[in-house]
């Protein structure tokens, strides 16, 4: 598994797609990003670009994962405030449910900006490599990572 994901990583495809990533976490992308949406009704994604980023959305499981870390956050900060402020179950799981829509519509717009210069074609090969088990392993050990990376910044935050 790690010989592919590393193959995957110095192929050209996999070097353009994480640049793309790199150049997202860019300071000046919020506003790029803005005027990319605004643009959006006047130049909107054809049908099979927007099923594409649909489909790499859904098989990289982006929302998920963003719900995950979400999640360990509200639970993380909820086990750490004053039982008279703390939220019961059920508010989070009503949180969740409806913080779920946005951040399903977060990851479809960001993923449209962010790799509006990789073909579908080429997001299909992605998808792909993510759909083999050397892909799925790198998901979920990624995955796995920035949960822990989230609770061990949060003790850490909270501690100072």
């Amino acid at each position: 598994n790690i010989k592919e994901i590393i193959a995957y990583y110095k192929s050209p495809l996999g070097k353009k797609v994480t640049q793309a990533g790199i150049e997202a976490m860019n300071p000046d992308v919020q506003a790029q990003m803005l005027r990319f949406m605004a643009d959006l009704p006047a130049n909107p994604p054809s049908s099979e670009r927007v099923s594409t980023i649909k489909s790499f959305v859904s098989e990289l499981k982006l929302v998920e994962s963003v719900e995950d870390m979400f999640n360990e956050m509200l639970l993380f900060l909820n086990a750490e405030i004053g039982k008279n402020k703390k939220l019961s179950d059920a508010d989070i799981e009503q949180l969740m449910s409806v913080m779920s829509q946005a951040f399903e519509e977060q990851m479809f717009i960001s993923s449209l900006y962010v790799y509006r210069d990789i073909s579908n074609k080429e997001l299909q090969e992605v998808i792909a490599f993510y759909k083999s088990d050397a892909g799925e392993n790198e998901l979920k050990h990624v995955k796995k990572a920035m949960n822990q990376m989230f609770k061990s910044g949060f003790k850490r935050a909270l501690a100072k």
